[in-house]
């Protein structure tokens, strides 16, 4: 069988779609796996057979669509997978008469090109990208990524030259290839000097291109002490052979730190974009801390200070089940609704749970039966003042409104239904009002909410 996997798009992107490609090398060992994708991801030494050379993103035209379609007519598919589907995509494997097409059937006019497809619901932010993508063949497995000792000595040639004797070392990526929006420069040279006065570790920065550069030099400006870079790569192998070194690498939701953590190198992730969840887009089956910025609070250099003593300190737990549920705590925001005493009395019985998983909750109670409670906003508002509603859940990003009074359920769901309008991940409503016994009950309770759509 000749397999075809289309993922064009940028380097975090095609590093969670690995454990697909290595769930279809096991499904089937004797076939044939080709690659569409940029030209410069060979040097992420990919579990595939072949690489095709992708147009670049966004630069599409007709001659692209007839050379592309030239190329991977020669090479006779059995079959492509799709976790990249858009309209180019779709149109040019029907053109080519692929006998099985298989992507996302929620695209609803590409996957009118596609013979087989499933309900990849990516506005399920209690799954994972990875999970989605696997979802495309249903199987799970761990794809792995080898090292180059030539790439290896010539990184310790770079940083020995810089002065470096061995130094335990954490890698800075300050910039990002637009998936997500950039921390302030000032804030990273803050961040580098509290990290110089807590610990023993020298920083790398690292990054590619005229503007990282210009970023990085600035940094180093106004650092105390220098710092290493390994800048300007030309292949992905030096960025994969310094990431092996560190003990943590920092930066935005991007690229390095998704290969930092396919490398099992623990991550602090910076999410700056509300559009963006953690829970979705957190580096996968690694030691990880995400910071997440919000439209009311901006993530400040003291949280993420203390994320990187946390991450970096040995006392500190993260299993599995402590980084998902952290990630969900980060990902989503409920606005609970109080229509009566009944829901008042509910709504404080909740309360121990939100606290314990350290879930953002906003209150909307027009007859003021709640004060503020701790550090809980409660807003005096009715939920027919559909501007000052509206407001409250675009300022918060919400993500699941709980009301427990089931008769205004069609209610809510125009109002979520007006929010999608705004909002990438419109919230869910859930009007669930029986007593719950534990903080995992409500999160199953929301989680299964967002299953169901």
């Amino acid at each position: 069988m000749n397999i075809l996997v289309i993922r064009p798009d940028a380097i975090g992107d095609v590093i969670l779609t690995l454990p697909l490609i290595s769930a279809l090398r096991q499904l089937h060992p004797h076939s044939e796996i080709t690659l569409l994708a940029q030209s410069y991801m060979k040097d992420l030494d990919l579990p595939i057979d072949a690489l095709i050379s992708a147009p670049k993103h966004k630069s599409y035209s007709l001659d692209t669509f007839l050379k592309t379609r030239a190329l991977l007519k020669k090479e006779r598919f059995d079959r492509v997978i799709l976790p990249y589907l858009d309209l180019y995509y779709a149109l040019l494997v029907w053109s080519l008469r692929i006998p099985v097409r298989i992507g996302d059937k929620n695209q609803v006019i590409p996957s009118l090109f596609l013979n087989r497809s499933i309900k990849l619901n990516y506005r399920n932010i209690c799954k994972h990208v990875v999970e989605q993508n696997l979802a495309l063949v249903n199987f799970t497995s761990a794809p792995k990524v080898s090292l180059s000792e030539a790439d290896d000595a010539l990184v310790n040639q770079h940083l020995s030259e810089q002065g470096w004797k061995g130094e335990p070392l954490i890698v800075i990526q300050p910039c990002t290839g637009g998936s997500d929006q950039s921390w302030p420069w000032k804030h990273y040279v803050a961040l580098i000097r509290e990290i110089h006065l807590r610990h023993p570790h020298h920083i790398v920065l690292t990054g590619a291109g005229e503007n990282e550069e210009r970023i990085m030099d600035m940094i180093d400006t106004g650092c105390s002490r220098p710092c290493y870079r390994i800048s300007g790569f030309g292949t992905l192998g030096l960025l994969k052979s310094v990431l092996k070194k560190a003990e943590l690498i920092i930066g935005t939701n991007t690229g390095p730190l998704h290969l930092a953590a396919l490398l099992k190198t623990p991550v602090l992730s910076l999410f700056l974009s509300p559009k963006i969840k953690p829970l979705q887009w957190a580096p996968w089956k690694t030691r990880h801390i995400c910071c997440r910025q919000s439209r009311v609070d901006l993530l400040t250099i003291e949280s993420v200070t203390h994320a990187v003593n946390a991450i970096l300190s040995p006392q500190t737990v993260l299993d599995e089940t402590t980084m998902w549920q952290h990630d969900f705590a980060k990902s989503n925001s409920v606005l609970f609704s109080i229509s009566s005493e009944q829901d008042c009395r509910y709504f404080k019985s909740l309360i121990p749970f939100y606290k314990e998983i350290d879930l953002q909750v906003i209150v909307i109670d027009a007859n003021r039966r709640l004060k503020n409670w701790d550090k809980i906003p409660v807003y005096a508002i009715s939920k027919w003042n559909l501007f000052k509603l509206f407001k409250l859940i675009f300022k918060y990003d919400v993500t699941v409104i709980h009301a427990p009074s089931s008769r205004l359920s069609i209610f809510w769901s125009i109002v979520r239904h007006i929010a999608a309008l705004k909002l990438y991940v419109p919230p869910i409503v859930v009007t669930h009002a029986k007593p719950l016994e534990t903080s995992e009950a409500l999160v199953s309770l929301y989680c299964h909410a967002f299953e169901k759509g």
